[in-house]
């Protein structure tokens, strides 16, 4: 049994539902909790629907997704060929004390995944943008 699912998406596609069908796929093979794969599928729909949603105004943009099933944490490896868009630097932080009719709309999406991961960095490399997450799987209750 694989322990690995890789996948290419792009904006002009039904992205979601295929990326949700390859998820559910992948997760009922690797027999995740449905605690695991709902944390898994959270994470993945708020960075790659950004990254499709706003990687280029003017064409089209092209995700390539791993997620590597390992002993004690899933590994997620996520390239764009979007505008440089660094999340962990360039995303406005949101005020979560502010009452909700005056916060400002964006960044929150980002603060989600933050506080869902066990580790995340980003790096620049040939002119796509890399994310790379791991999540522990001993912590998705």
């Amino acid at each position: 049994m694989s322990t690995e699912l890789t996948l290419e998406l792009n904006s002009t596609e039904n992205s979601l539902e295929q990326l949700e069908q390859a998820v559910d796929y992948f997760s009922v093979r690797r027999d995740w909790p449905v605690s695991l794969d709902f944390k898994i599928k959270l994470i993945l729909e708020e960075v790659v629907l950004n990254a499709l949603n706003y990687g280029h105004l003017e064409k089209p943009t092209n995700v390539s997704l791993k997620i590597t099933d390992l002993d004690k944490e899933v590994s997620i490896e996520i390239l764009d060929d979007g505008k440089a868009f660094n999340p962990l630097k360039d995303a406005p932080v949101p005020d979560t004390d502010a009452p909700l009719e005056e916060r400002p709309i964006g960044g929150l999406g980002v603060y989600l995944v933050k506080t869902l991961v066990s580790d995340i960095s980003y790096e620049r490399i040939n002119d796509k943008n890399s994310l790379s997450i791991i999540v522990d799987k001993s912590n998705t209750d």
